[in-house]
């Protein structure tokens, strides 16, 4: 084979493998949800596929446009003009996907009507947490892999994943506002939250001393004082346990992607020159090596920046602390019952629930009584889902401050 047929060959080889991909992407999703018991799966994977295409399709002159015009200036071995047709080319593809991301709505609701498929109703969400070994030890951050179950069509369930639990919380007040006709819980799920309930009143006393009665004023003072300033109070934890994963965290996985991110940037900046140059064969898988090494850790918090950085970070925790001191400084109800660090209504919420279960009488002993139960829960330690979501707010605050 001549230089001339290898030079055509490594030009035609990337654009027949891309080619050959198109399709196999309506395969792959076909061939998994084929597995998950319901017609109605493949049926929505080939509107959601058929859809895709013709989008794909419609903007194919971009591709097929701007590669003839960049053959011819290369050709010409003009790599201005080349640069330019790259930068014009992307230019357009950038403004053409916000204008989809912007449409998408307008552009589903059209194909729906165009394509007419069946509607199945969800009648059923409820959220499943998969709880990690971490634990809530001080060793580590506590871990965990939310998700969303929505149930439909007789009882058939689709499972959700979300990055982040406080993401499907958020989704489920939505739900509880826009669509209140569904249920928020599954059957077991209601039936234990109703055992819940009983159980905890069960644990309450019958009757309160006159300290357990005033210990319960000033907190629920305390607590509705707090709750007139929300974002206070979430600014706090978020920044304190931000702080607590960059205390915990090992340096050189920073060091690790931060390598990673530079040889990224030089594979592609080696790959670019080496397309336009052609001073070798495969300077475009360097490029895509690069471009994917970059995207992948910018969208982590690994790499130092601005505001990922150790400084950053405790500049935020400081700052959080300081707005809180200031906020608590006015409370008009005398001295305030917790330290400014400990200031969050859930902190007040379980100091409340210690008064009441006789397991504290005085302010001190319940912020010691949250203190105790604190520190007892790690990996061997099974807990229920609204405790879990309340150690996971305020478990920071107390570590970072040594349950001072």
């Amino acid at each position: 084979m001549d230089n001339r047929n290898k030079q055509i060959l490594n030009i035609a080889l990337p654009a027949i493998v891309s080619n050959i991909t198109v399709p196999l992407l309506g395969l792959v999703d076909v061939a998994i949800v084929g597995h998950l018991g319901a017609a109605a799966y493949i049926g929505a994977i080939a509107v959601g596929g058929m859809t895709f295409n013709v989008v794909y399709w419609i903007f194919g002159f971009l591709r097929m446009g701007t590669s003839g015009m960049t053959s011819q200036a290369l050709g010409r071995r003009d790599l201005g003009e080349t640069a330019r047709m790259l930068v014009r080319s992307v230019g357009i593809a950038f403004a053409v996907a916000f204008a989809l991301i912007a449409l998408q709505i307008p552009l589903r609701e059209a194909s729906l009507a165009i394509m007419q498929p069946t509607e199945e109703v969800a009648r059923l969400m409820f959220k499943r947490v998969a709880m990690s070994s971490g634990g809530f030890s001080g060793k580590g951050v506590f871990a965990s892999m939310a998700y969303l179950v929505v149930e439909y069509d007789g009882g058939k369930q689709k499972q959700c994943n979300f990055k982040d639990e406080r993401d499907v919380d958020a989704l489920l007040e939505v739900l509880a506002k826009e669509q209140p006709q569904l249920h928020l819980l599954s059957a077991a799920g209601e039936q234990a939250l109703e055992k819940k309930a009983a159980e905890k009143a069960a644990r309450k006393l019958p009757e309160l001393s006159e300290d357990a009665q005033h210990s319960l004023t000033v907190l629920r003072r305390a607590k509705e004082y707090l709750d007139a300033k929300p974002e206070l109070s979430a600014e706090l934890s978020a920044a304190e346990r931000r702080k607590r994963a960059q205390l915990q965290s090992k340096p050189v996985y920073r060091y690790v992607a931060l390598a990673i991110f530079v040889l990224g940037v030089a594979a592609a900046a080696y790959g670019l020159y080496s397309v336009f140059s052609h001073t070798g064969s495969y300077g475009v898988y360097f490029a895509l090596f690069g471009f994917a090494a970059i995207f992948l850790f910018s969208s982590y918090n690994m790499l130092p920046t601005a505001h990922n950085n150790n400084n950053a970070i405790m500049k935020r925790a400081d700052k959080a602390e300081a707005a809180m001191a200031e906020y608590v400084k006015h409370y008009p109800h005398g001295a305030f019952p917790v330290a400014s660090w400990y200031a969050h209504p859930i902190v007040l919420k379980q100091m409340m629930d210690a008064v009441e279960e006789g397991r504290a009488v005085t302010v001190p002993e319940a912020l010691e009584a949250v203190k105790t139960r604190l520190k007892s829960l790690n990996a061997d330690v099974e807990v229920e889902q609204e405790e879990y979501d309340e150690v996971v707010v305020i478990k920071a605050l107390f570590l970072n401050h040594d349950y001072q």
